[in-house]
């Protein structure tokens, strides 16, 4: 059909031939809000699924998955469970209805990214006032770690390492350090499930990603091993694993994957803690028993907020020397400010309180969504620093297009692995509500939706 605005469905052809080529979330959204207040889309009218207007328009999923959240957030168009989005209707008095919530938490519910909770957040106000206080603030000497850092850092830091540096995000501190120690075009074995951004990242700059597997004791030996015959340059080892679906490296299998590394001279180590003082664990290292190969990196994004944005480097002067040299050729230097800011959180009392409470609601929000999920049937895993629940699914793709019809966004977990051969999804846990009911909701739609038939589904 034609689709024309009075008919009962909106024709997927219809509706992309009134959008401009390419458009971003924001400019869909207002286009078919400007569309639905002028009455040209008539009140009650079913929109086209996801998938339909993907396929039809070139758009990506993720785009229109945004607008059609943001146009729920507005009260412009309600989603009925299994029955498909419509255009909201109107009371007659002009004021909207109240839009009923989809079963799986209301307008769209992004549990595929792994944020921070804000209440759960140190107050960064004495932070950054003591920031403001560095000795030698505004000088043009540039410092790639102030005294005050360097001595925080030193004291907690997994093995006696030669030299630290900050650096931004954590992210940015992994990458930089991969760059700073893995010839161009070299290839780097790579913890699997790893952050898709990471894997991403390394494509990005002309490196091989060598996946290597794990067991419930950790990465196994033997790949490792393969990893490193296939001409790894360097390992990227998960210290802290907030993507691990259940893996708890022991003491024995970090002995025999440094016996393994023992063996291959040239092979260096990034370690990188991405959960930092959210970690229940001690991160695991090879410093001790491989000195002068490993770079440890320690990420403070998910523990202080991302815009305190600083993370620390540390490990041998020639390692760091190279690192440093890939921040803008060297001349890039972290704020002072931001340098003691982090050294005041670390030192403070206050602020470990903040993160124990942390780790303890984040880990109850992670048990109490794995149970409510295995009361309706659907087994999730998770490690202990984990961030995701991991369920696995028949067709994963099919899934996570399902879900986002529920209104729910998850993650691939497809994506996390070099040589994708899974079929699963996980699911952030630190923003996961607290209240019983709305936990056990959440995970009927979930587990309802995984079950469900074949059927079309719609947003």
């Amino acid at each position: 059909m034609a689709g024309p605005p009075g008919s009962e469905l909106i024709d997927a052809d219809w509706l992309v031939a009134q959008l401009p080529q390419g458009a971003p979330p924001a400019v869909l959204t207002d286009l078919i809000a400007a569309a639905i207040e002028s009455g040209q889309l008539r009140r009650g009218a079913r929109l086209p699924t996801i998938r339909e207007l993907s396929a039809a328009s070139g758009l990506a999923f993720r785009t229109i998955s945004d607008a059609w959240g943001q146009l729920r957030a507005r009260g412009l168009i309600e989603t009925r469970r299994r029955g498909g989005s419509f255009i909201a209707a109107r009371n007659t008095d002009g004021g909207s209805q109240p839009v009923a919530a989809p079963t799986g938490g209301g307008p769209r519910l992004d549990l595929g990214r792994s944020t921070a909770d804000p209440a759960l957040l140190p107050d960064l106000h004495h932070a950054v006032s003591f920031g403001l206080q560095a000795p030698n603030l505004h000088s043009s000497v540039r410092e790639f770690i102030t005294p005050r850092l360097a001595a925080c850092a030193r004291d907690s830091w997994p093995f006696p390492a030669e030299s630290f540096i900050a650096s931004g995000s954590g992210a940015e501190a992994a990458l930089l350090s991969i760059l700073g120690v893995t010839p161009p075009g070299g290839a780097v074995a790579v913890d699997q499930p790893s952050n898709p951004g990471f894997l991403a990242s390394l494509r990005k700059s002309g490196l091989t990603a060598i996946g290597v597997a794990a067991d419930a004791d950790g990465p196994v030996p033997e790949s490792l091993s393969a990893a490193l015959a296939a001409g790894a340059d360097t390992y990227a080892f998960q210290a802290t694993s907030p993507y691990s679906p259940g893996t708890a490296i022991t003491d024995a299998r970090l002995a025999a994957l440094a016996e393994v590394l023992a063996a291959a001279e040239n092979v260096r180590i990034l370690e990188e803690d991405a959960a930092g003082p959210l970690a229940g664990t001690t991160p695991r290292s090879f410093g001790a028993r491989l000195p002068g190969r490993v770079v440890h990196v320690r990420s403070f994004c998910k523990s202080y907020g991302v815009d305190l944005r600083t993370s620390l480097i540390g490990g041998s002067h020639e390692a760091l020397q190279a690192i440093q040299s890939q921040r803008s050729t060297g001349l890039a230097v972290t704020s002072r400010i931001l340098q003691d800011a982090l050294a005041y959180l670390m030192e403070s009392a206050e602020t470990a309180q903040v993160m124990a409470e942390a780790r303890r609601v984040y880990g109850l929000r992670r048990a109490a969504f794995g149970e409510a999920l295995a009361r309706h049937g659907v087994t999730a895993t998770c490690g202990p620093d984990g961030q995701f629940l991991w369920i696995e699914v028949d067709h994963e793709l099919d899934t996570i297009l399902r879900l986002a019809d529920e209104g729910i966004t998850v993650g691939a977990g497809s994506e996390c692995y070099v040589d994708p051969g899974v079929n699963a999804i996980r699911i952030a846990t630190m923003r996961l509500p607290d209240d019983p009911r709305a936990l056990d909701e959440l995970a009927l739609t979930i587990t309802d939706t995984i079950r469900g038939p074949g059927v079309t589904y719609y947003v």
